[in-house]
């Protein structure tokens, strides 16, 4: 199969568009990436679970309601 040159794979993709890994700019990303992951998996856990927003912050102690 032959392969466009405009056609990247993601890990093409996020290195021009991020740089390569260990750059400034990639850390943040990576980062902002982990954090987002990290966000779904939580939600993922509170719905099924059928806890709302306040009811999570309320067990974590938190004050204002989490945005999960």
């Amino acid at each position: 199969m032959k392969k466009k040159k405009d056609i990247k794979n993601l890990e093409e993709f996020i290195d021009e568009s991020f740089g390569k890994t260990g750059t400034k700019k990639r850390d943040k990303f990576e980062k902002g990436y982990t954090d987002f992951k990290m966000g779904v998996l939580i939600q993922e856990a509170r719905l099924k679970r059928g806890f709302t927003q306040e009811q999570v912050a309320k067990k974590m102690r938190h004050k204002q309601g989490l945005h999960l």
